[in-house]
C-alpha cells in the first residue's frame, strides 16, 4: 500500500545458593483478552540502583494478574548461572502493579553481577529479562552516560518520531524522552523507557510519540540514566501540522559503522556482530482503519543468522489513538500503551509473530497518523546487548456519515482541523439559507400574481 510505510532502524547497545527452576513453556498462540483473571504473573526487571563496593538494590515491577503472587530475584556472576536468590515477598492478588525492590549484600568489589526478577502464582512462574550491574572498587569507577538530542522526524498533525544519540560509557543504561508543549517537563510526559546496554558505542535511538495537539510547538529532550547518574540532552522542538500527512514506504537507512572521534559529536556505530540478518516486518490490517474500527497489528520477526539470540524480549508501543483489545502471547503492560513480551531465545532459521487486536478510538480524527513500534532486545553471540526497532506508520481513514453534516464534512475535509474549514462551512450554510430565502420569495411573488 503506497500510504502504509514501515521504517526499520538497527540500534546497537550493547545470599544462599538455590537451584534455578526450568523455564515455563509459553502457551500455544490464541488471543487472550486483557480481562482474563488468574493468569501468569507479569514481571519486568529494572536496572539496579545504589551499587556500592559490596551491595546493590535490585528493582522490578510485578503484576499478579488476579492471583496471590510470590516475587524474588535471582543473581550470579554469569547470565547462565544465577545461583543466588533473595527471600521472596508476597504480592496481593488485588494489586495491579507493584514495585518490588531488594538490597543484596556481601558482594565482591569491582565485579559484574547479573540478575533477574522472578514471580510465581498458582498458574506458573514468569522470569524477567536478565540485566547486570558493576560494584564499585578497583580502577574502574564508571561514568554517567552521554546524551545528545537530534531533530524529530515524520512529524504530522498528531504524531512524530523523536531521535537521539547516547553513549552508555560502559554501564547498563536506560533512556527515554521527555516531551511537552513547554520546557517544564513532568513525569507524565515521557516515552516508554528502553534499556540500551552497557557498551562504549555511540547508539542511535528513536521513539514514537502520538496524541499530540495540532499546529502546536512541542519540546523534547533525551534522558539517559545508569547507576552513576542521569544525563539530559539538549532541548529541541518541532511544530505539528494542521492536516494529516501520509508518508511513502521508504525505509529509514541503516546506520553504518563510524569511528568514534574523541571530543567530537556523538556518531552512531554498529560495533559487534552483524545482525542485519535478523528481520522485523510489521503489518496492519485493514489499512486506513476508521474511528471505532478494529484492526490487527502483526510484527513478524525472522532470524536468518547463523546463531541463536538469547535473553530476548519484544516491546510493542501502540499509538495513543488506539485501544488494546487482545493478543496471542503473555505480556507485561508497562503503561502508555506499551507491552513487553518475553521471547527468551530467538532461534536461528525461525519465524515468529505477535498478533495484537486493537480498536481505533472514537475520538481519533481523520488523517491522524498511527505510529506502531516493535523493538526486539537481545544478547548476541558475544553477549553484547543489541536492539532492532521497526516503526510502521499509517493514518486514520475517513468515516463517512449518512447525515448532511457528514456529507459536508466529507466534502470540505475535517472541518475541525482548522479555522479555514469552519469559515467554509459557515459560508456554505449562509449560501444555503440565502438560496432558500430567494426560493421562498419567488413563490410568494407567484402567489401574489395569481391573486
Amino acid at each position: 500500500n503506497p500510504n502504509n510505510s514501515s521504517q526499520c532502524t538497527v540500534h546497537v547497545s550493547g545470599a544462599t545458593p538455590t537451584p534455578t527452576p526450568s523455564p515455563t513453556p509459553m502457551p500455544s498462540p490464541s488471543y487472550t483478552p486483557t480481562s482474563t483473571p488468574y493468569n501468569f504473573p507479569g514481571v519486568q526487571t529494572n536496572p539496579a540502583t545504589n551499587a556500592t563496593t559490596y551491595s546493590a538494590t535490585l528493582n522490578s515491577i510485578i503484576q499478579p494478574n488476579g492471583s496471590s503472587t510470590q516475587a524474588w530475584f535471582e543473581y550470579g556472576l554469569s547470565p547462565n548461572s544465577l545461583i543466588y536468590s533473595v527471600d521472596a515477598v508476597g504480592v496481593s492478588a488485588n494489586s495491579y502493579s507493584i514495585n518490588v525492590n531488594r538490597t543484596v549484600l556481601n558482594l565482591q568489589s569491582n565485579t559484574v553481577y547479573y540478575f533477574r526478577a522472578v514471580a510465581s502464582n498458582n498458574v506458573g512462574i514468569t522470569r524477567g529479562q536478565i540485566l547486570n550491574f558493576t560494584t564499585a572498587g578497583g580502577i574502574f569507577y564508571g561514568q554517567q552516560p552521554i546524551a545528545e538530542t537530534n531533530a524529530a522526524s515524520l512529524v504530522s498533525q498528531n504524531a512524530a518520531i523523536l531521535n537521539a544519540n547516547i553513549n552508555p560509557r560502559g554501564t547498563l543504561t536506560t533512556v527515554w524522552f521527555d516531551y511537552g508543549t513547554n520546557t517544564v517537563f513532568n513525569h507524565n510526559q515521557r516515552t516508554s523507557s528502553q534499556i540500551i546496554g552497557n557498551s562504549w558505542d555511540n547508539i542511535y535511538f528513536s521513539a514514537p510519540v502520538s496524541g499530540l495537539l495540532q499546529d502546536t510547538v512541542h519540546y523534547f529532550r533525551i534522558v539517559a540514566q545508569n547507576q552513576y547518574g542521569m544525563s539530559y540532552g539538549n532541548i529541541n522542538s518541532f511544530r505539528t501540522s494542521t492536516s494529516g500527512i501520509i508518508y511513502s514506504p521508504t525505509p529509514m537507512p541503516t546506520k553504518t559503522p563510524t569511528p568514534i572521534i574523541p571530543g567530537g559529536p556523538i556518531t552512531p556505530t554498529n560495533g559487534g556482530q552483524d545482525i542485519s540478518c535478523l528481520k522485523v516486518n510489521p503489518s496492519l490490517s485493514p489499512t486506513f482503519p476508521k474511528a471505532g474500527q478494529e484492526f490487527n497489528y502483526t510484527p513478524t520477526y525472522r532470524n536468518n543468522c547463523s546463531t541463536d539470540f538469547t535473553n530476548a524480549s519484544i516491546k510493542i508501543i501502540l499509538p495513543m489513538e488506539v485501544e488494546f483489545l487482545a493478543t496471542n502471547l503473555l505480556y507485561f503492560a508497562e503503561g502508555n500503551n506499551s507491552y513487553v513480551y518475553n521471547a527468551s531465545t530467538i532461534s536461528r532459521d525461525i519465524d515468529s509473530s505477535i498478533a495484537i487486536r486493537g480498536k481505533i478510538k472514537d475520538s481519533a480524527h481523520k488523517n491522524d497518523t498511527l505510529l506502531f513500534s516493535a523493538a526486539i532486545n537481545f544478547n548476541d553471540q558475544s553477549g553484547k546487548f543489541r536492539s532492532i526497532i521497526s516503526n510502521l506508520s499509517d493514518s486514520v481513514g475517513e468515516n463517512k456519515g449518512s447525515s448532511l453534516f457528514g456529507s459536508i464534512s466529507a466534502f470540505f475535509g475535517d472541518i475541525s482541523s482548522g479555522v479555514i474549514g469552519w469559515i467554509l462551512f459557515l459560508v456554505l450554510i449562509f449560501v444555503i439559507l440565502f438560496l432558500a430565502f430567494l426560493l421562498a420569495s419567488g413563490r410568494r411573488q407567484e402567489r401574489y400574481k395569481q391573486i
